[in-house]
């Protein structure tokens, strides 16, 4: 397993104990974290986050 991929499955406690002592800091693990979410994304098919379509902009109370 790389150190993205430890760091983003790091459970929140020791997560928290690592950011208090200041072993690790928080944009290191968000940055693993998304690392993580567009690798899984990438492995499934998903379009990258660059190129999701928008949502619709509808009335509120409008469904057709």
């Amino acid at each position: 397993m790389s150190d993205l991929t430890e760091l983003a499955r790091l459970p929140v406690a020791e997560a928290l104990r690592r950011f208090h002592d200041r072993s690790l800091s928080p944009v290191e693990r968000m940055t693993a974290v998304l690392a993580r979410a567009e690798a899984v994304r990438a492995d499934r098919g998903g379009p990258p986050r660059e190129q999701r379509p928008r949502p619709l902009n509808r009335r509120p109370g409008s469904y057709t």
